[in-house]
C-alpha cells in the first residue's frame, strides 16, 4: 500500500524546509567536513536507492513469447478494456540483474551526484571570489 497524499505532502514540506535551511549558509563559509558530508551522502543515498531497485526488474511474459515491461503492459491493459482479464493473464517473471550491472549503475549515479555537487560548490567558491573581488559585502554583514 502506497503513502497517503498527506504523507507525501508532509514529507515534501519538510524536505523543501530543510533544504532551504542548509541552502541559507554559504557553501565556501562551511567547514571543509561539513561540505564533504554533504557531497557524499546524498551520493550514497543514491547509489543505494538504484542498487536496491535494480536488484530485480519485472517484465511481462506474453502469450506469443514476447516480453515488455510493466509500463508498456499497463497501457495495453488501458487501450483494450473490452477484453477478458481471466483469458489474458500473463506470468510475471522477476529478472534478476547481473551484479555487476547492478554495481555499476549504482557507482555510475553515485558518481553523478559527487560530480555534480563538486562542480556546484567550485561554482560557488569562483563566484565568491569574484564578488569578493569586486568588493562586494556579503549577505549580513
Amino acid at each position: 500500500m502506497g503513502e497517503s497524499p498527506r504523507s507525501r505532502l508532509r514529507d515534501a514540506l519538510i524536505g523543501g524546509a530543510v533544504g532551504g535551511a542548509i541552502s541559507t549558509i554559504p557553501p565556501v563559509r562551511l567547514p571543509w567536513a561539513l561540505r564533504a558530508a554533504l557531497v557524499v551522502l546524498p551520493a550514497g543515498l543514491t547509489a543505494g536507492t538504484v542498487a536496491a531497485a535494480s536488484r530485480s526488474v519485472r517484465v511481462d511474459t506474453l502469450l506469443d513469447g514476447d516480453t515488455v515491461g510493466q509500463g508498456a503492459r499497463e497501457a495495453d491493459a488501458r487501450d483494450a478494456p473490452t477484453q477478458d482479464q481471466d483469458q489474458d493473464q500473463d506470468q510475471h517473471q522477476e529478472i534478476l540483474l547481473p551484479a555487476g550491472l547492478r554495481a555499476g549503475l549504482a557507482l555510475a549515479a553515485g558518481a553523478g551526484m559527487i560530480g555534480a555537487g563538486l562542480a556546484g560548490y567550485r561554482l560557488d567558491g569562483w563566484l565568491d571570489r569574484r564578488l569578493r573581488a569586486r568588493r562586494v559585502p556579503a549577505p549580513g554583514s
